[in-house]
């Protein structure tokens, strides 16, 4: 589910937006959840600032029509989901990377 709250620049205090619970009220620090559908309605809008989680790439891929094209154009891209969901974490690769860093130097080390 994408989180909905007002932005920093936000001329309102707090807002009601409809939710698929019914009314949510959302302020700077209060956040909402939205489907990745609805929050894509909202985004673009000055007032808001929505974040997107890595489990809504799925509903973000099947996103069509005019919400599609909507997506891509807010986003000036090709693929909607790689580029508003969060970078997938490089924590393995550079740990290898330094591992193997690591080894390098302790190989070069002993044949001095």
């Amino acid at each position: 589910m994408a989180k909905v709250c007002l932005s920093e620049n936000s001329l309102m205090d707090r807002l009601m937006l409809k939710t698929g619970n019914g009314m949510s009220e959302i302020t700077r620090n209060d956040s909402c959840s939205l489907s990745p559908t609805k929050a894509m309605i909202y985004y673009g809008d000055p007032n808001l600032l929505i974040t997107f989680e890595e489990q809504d790439r799925a509903e973000l891929k099947n996103l069509d029509g005019k919400l599609r094209s909507m997506a891509l154009e807010a986003f000036k891209v090709e693929d909607c989901p790689s580029s508003i969901l969060p970078k997938k974490s490089v924590a393995k690769k550079a740990t290898k990377k330094v591992k193997e860093a690591v080894k390098s130097v302790i190989t070069t080390e002993e044949q001095e």
